[in-house]
């Protein structure tokens, strides 16, 4: 009773209902919805007259902004997204989808093992796509004062076009605290640009895991993914800590300009590479990225976050070869 009394507290605490058709701006935002979206304004007045507002939501776009949020090394950063446990549900997802995995490489031509790492990431692989209900957490961004209030009031559209367009109830769908929703955590805005309906049933729902297999391949492809190109490979350096040349994603070598730099296994691509250097508490690890390694990071602007999802795919697709082969 004494926990079940405190899980009230805090959630009365992050959670309230409001009627938000008494914000100006609201009513302001119907008129657009109607006259732009044919949008019924007795549908969207019955939604925003019960608005949960999320405050954790909130508080995280009001909260002063800080440049310290990113672990600083390597192994703490990884170690949950490379854990054995990780790569084996990895294993079991691209079994049980091998199908519609390999539909979106015939369609698209990434890799299964990418995909499946972005979702493995993303969501746990649909393990966990949010408990947020999206309505509410971007009606709360959208109107609730914040420093990104345009951003958010613009991802509510696509959000409301979305469901109107796939007679999907605004009020089912649950995602993350920033309005991302489905195994791959798209943003509703991304849903209008790149989801697709890859098996087939006249209806997109990134929370199911064909679409949003279909639709991580679409967005890729978009973004510049090249087929046969490698993403990464590990190089060695003399010493244990590197700062000979600038490192990070956005940075561009010729290899033959990194003197006393060399990959460590044989690595076919001959243009430009970036230098990725992820600090463990040992040492340096230093790595060659591709164009395939920059076209991850627009998925999330991290050189951190490309390498999970390049290790986490590699050791995805060694371990069901493995299985396959004994």
């Amino acid at each position: 009773m004494k926990f079940l009394v405190s899980y009230i507290i805090i959630f009365t605490t992050f959670c309230f209902a409001e009627d938000f058709n008494k914000i100006k701006d609201v009513d302001e935002f119907k008129n657009y919805m109607a006259k732009k979206h044919k949008y019924n304004k007795k549908e969207l007045s019955k939604l925003f007259a019960n608005v949960e507002v999320q405050k954790d939501s909130l508080w995280f776009y009001t909260k002063k902004k800080k440049s310290d949020y990113k672990t600083y090394y390597w192994n703490d950063y990884s170690k949950s997204f490379l854990s054995s446990k990780k790569i084996q549900a990895g294993v079991d997802f691209l079994k049980e989808h091998n199908y519609y995995l390999y539909q979106a490489y015939k369609e698209y031509k990434i890799p299964s093992e990418y995909i499946v790492a972005i979702i493995g990431i993303e969501s746990n692989y649909g393990g966990f796509m949010g408990k947020h209900p999206t309505f509410d957490t971007l009606s709360t961004l959208a109107f609730k004062e914040n420093r990104r209030n345009k951003f958010f009031k613009k991802e509510l559209e696509e959000f409301l076009v979305m469901t109107k367009r796939e007679n999907v109830d605004p009020r089912e769908i649950k995602g993350s605290f920033a309005g991302a929703i489905g195994y791959c955590q798209f943003m509703p805005s991304n849903f209008k640009k790149v989801a697709v309906d890859l098996d087939k049933n006249k209806q997109v729902r990134l929370d199911r895991p064909v679409d949003a297999i279909g639709s991580i391949a679409n967005y890729l492809r978009i973004s510049g993914w090249e087929r046969g190109v490698p993403v990464a490979t590990k190089v060695v350096y003399e010493g244990d800590r590197f700062d000979k040349y600038k490192t990070g994603y956005t940075t561009s070598y010729n290899r033959n300009d990194l003197v006393g730099i060399e990959p460590e296994k044989r690595f076919y691509y001959d243009r430009n590479v970036s230098l990725i250097k992820l600090k463990t508490k040992e040492n340096d690890e230093l790595w060659y990225g591709t164009k395939n390694f920059k076209v991850i990071t627009t998925y999330n602007k991290s050189a951190y976050y490309a390498m999970a999802v390049h290790q986490l795919a590699t050791k995805i697709k060694e371990e069901y070869l493995k299985q396959k082969n004994n």
